[in-house]
């Protein structure tokens, strides 16, 4: 029985397609990598938009309008 971590001796023991054999742990780490950063600055971007997005299109307060001027208790004549 051969070992499943020692690399093939010859390019004729792989699998058709299979081009090299890396054994070990993390042996896919920097794709894992590269796809979280992707996922972290693009969750980070669209925060940002989002909050932009909200701070433009919030309510602006509005001045109330001037009441008019109460009618005085002294008559015109």
């Amino acid at each position: 029985m051969t070992d499943p971590l020692r690399p093939p001796t010859t390019v004729d023991a792989l699998p058709r397609g299979v081009r090299c054999v890396r054994p070990g742990p993390g042996a896919n780490c920097s794709s894992i990598g590269s796809v979280i950063d992707v996922l972290f600055v693009a969750g980070a971007l669209g925060g940002a938009a989002l909050v932009a997005i909200t701070a433009a299109l919030a309510p602006r307060a509005e001045p109330a309008p001037e009441a008019p001027p109460a009618p005085s208790e002294e008559g015109d004549g």
